[in-house]
């Protein structure tokens, strides 16, 4: 008696089946069962009281939450990886290694927020301001400003009578003319010349902004250069933050070292940079 194809195929369907089974039978931590239709595979993980692996990822903005994370989770299979130009930090807790490689499903990220002062500064830093705007700032963070005649580690003014001396500030122009005539040409100029001034007082040549960047980071006193912008009918203010980029390379120097010297796992790895993993 011949069998019909159907029955061939059925016979080969249970077979395969058999020796999937068998296969992922080897295997005990794989919770999965063969599907005869189709012969899919299908993870059970779903069905068990607990999960097969952990799986999360910690957001934070406070870098003591961040390190107690690590300390309380990590062992010396986990990596972390710090960018300073960012000032953001992410740890693999269950990285691995090149020998034992792990799925790296779960993680915590620190991302620091500024302070609001130093937002603020360098939120408005080169931008320019009208006169009002730029008081309005500088009396918003008052007990950060120190204003300054000359130069910066000397003659700090009184805050209140700079103020009073910016909101005198207007412009005066002055229009000049020159011509050259020759036997054979004659050029014609005309110069304007726009100065800024606050009646018989000087204005503040800058302005030292005190002010902790991230919450726990050491203060940092910043110098402004104060700039006036004038046009014919009001005057415009800028500040620009002196050697600002080596400011900000200090601070992110802080925050390397603040999660270096407070993680406290033995043979954890840290790393500056960036690491895309298992994606």
């Amino acid at each position: 008696m011949s069998m019909d194809k159907s029955a061939i195929e059925a016979i080969a369907g249970l077979s395969a089946a058999k020796a999937a089974q068998h296969e992922i039978s080897q295997h005990p931590p794989i919770t999965a069962i063969v599907i005869p239709k189709d012969y899919s595979v299908e993870n059970l993980e779903r069905l068990l009281p607990n999960p097969d692996q952990f799986r999360g990822t910690f957001r934070t903005a406070v870098l003591s939450e961040f390190v107690g994370y690590i300390d309380g989770n990590a062992t010396s299979d986990t990596g972390v990886f710090i960018d300073q130009n960012k000032m953001t930090a992410a740890a693999i807790i269950d990285m691995g290694s090149h020998e034992a490689p792990n799925w790296g499903k779960h993680k915590a990220n620190v991302a620091l927020d500024r302070t609001p002062a130093y937002a603020a500064l360098i939120r408005l830093h080169d931008e320019r301001m009208n006169q009002q705007s730029f008081i309005d700032f500088a009396e918003d963070w008052q007990d950060n400003v120190s204003f300054y005649y000359g130069s910066s580690d000397q003659n700090i003014a009184d805050f209140k009578s700079t103020i009073r001396t910016l909101r005198k500030l207007k412009t005066s122009a002055t229009n000049t003319s020159e011509t050259e005539v020759g036997n054979f040409a004659a050029n014609r100029s005309a110069m304007e010349s726009i100065e800024v001034t606050a009646g018989a007082e000087q204005p503040p040549a800058g302005f030292l902004f005190k002010t902790i960047p991230h919450d726990g980071f050491e203060k940092v006193v910043f110098d402004c250069q104060l700039r006036a912008m004038p046009d014919t009918k009001e005057v415009f203010l800028k500040y620009r933050i002196v050697q600002l980029a080596q400011h900000q390379e200090k601070i992110a120097e802080q925050f390397r070292d603040k999660i270096q010297s407070s993680i406290t796992v033995d043979g954890i790895s840290i790393y500056i940079g960036n690491m895309e993993y298992q994606s």
